[in-house]
């Protein structure tokens, strides 16, 4: 019985230095900015898996349009910068490995959209037909539909 268990232990201990020896710690950092050079502060920035949508962290750049994703794991990752009224920047196959551990990007540079501008918004509302108060139920007569004419 003593013997399957030193077994054991040492096969965990074996297993586990291979998968502690597998794992890097990358790191993606860079800039983005705008087409006049102006860092964009709070743009999101998304990062994926290449193959795998799931997996997702989300940042937002700092005062100076500075980002970084840290603890990455070896794979092949897929950038998404987005800025209010400017259009989506991807960059795909951006890659993890034991070789290329720290990765800093070129500068993003975001181009506006265009016009896609919204228009003015009209809130309107009605009063509900019946109110419940505590110490009263009131019915409001500008709401009924026999109304609507007079």
């Amino acid at each position: 019985m003593k013997r399957i268990l030193i077994l054991i232990l040492f096969l965990m201990a074996i297993l586990h230095g291979n998968t502690e020896a597998q794992i890097v710690k990358g790191r993606i950092s860079g800039i983005i900015k705008d087409a006049a050079n102006k860092p964009l502060s709070g743009a999101t920035l998304i990062l994926q898996k290449q193959n795998d949508t799931t997996f997702k962290q989300i940042k937002s750049a700092n005062d100076n349009g500075e980002f970084g994703f840290k603890n990455l794991r070896e794979d092949s990752y897929r950038i998404t910068g987005t800025y209010i009224d400017f259009a989506a920047y991807e960059l795909n196959h951006v890659i993890i490995d034991a070789n290329h551990q720290s990765i800093i990007l070129p500068v993003m540079v975001l181009r506006t959209s265009g016009n896609q501008r919204l228009a003015d918004v009209v809130v309107t509302s009605k009063k509900p037909l019946i109110e419940q108060r505590i110490d009263r139920t009131i019915v409001n007569v500008d709401a009924m539909i026999s109304a609507a004419g007079s």
